[in-house]
């Protein structure tokens, strides 16, 4: 806790710095925020096993061309990311458990991935409503 000499306000929060005294801000901006939440994979068109890295990207975007299985690295408890899927495949996410929707590959796929531990996960598919 800092106290200045006028108007004698307190202030607290996370002091910084060596030579200065810093008083780091708790509002998140966009600025903040890590790349992991603001980047996107665009891995273009794939096929057979492929990764999706939860602590490099928010969204990832795949065209699959064949059977195609994502493995996540990376993960921490809760995180949320975003996939869009197209092609006409059987798409496998490794340790994930589909609680909802169905993929349809003539059509763009949303799925939602939630970590519910860093090796477990549940998901849900949807596509845009015409």
């Amino acid at each position: 806790t800092l106290t200045n000499s006028a108007p004698n306000a307190t202030h607290t929060g996370d002091v910084t710095g060596a030579t200065a005294v810093t008083i780091a801000s708790d509002v998140i901006t966009q600025a903040k925020l890590a790349n992991q939440f603001k980047t996107t994979d665009a891995k273009g068109s794939v096929s057979g096993a492929q990764t999706l890295d939860f602590g490099a990207n928010q969204v990832f975007t795949a065209t699959i061309t064949a059977e195609t299985n994502f493995g996540i690295t990376n993960a921490e408890i809760g995180m949320v990311k975003d996939l869009y899927v197209t092609g006409d495949f059987t798409l496998l996410i490794t340790n994930g458990k589909k609680v909802a929707g169905t993929y349809t590959g003539a059509v763009t796929n949303l799925i939602q991935i939630v970590a519910q531990t860093p090796t477990s996960f549940w998901y849900s598919i949807s596509q845009e409503q015409v």
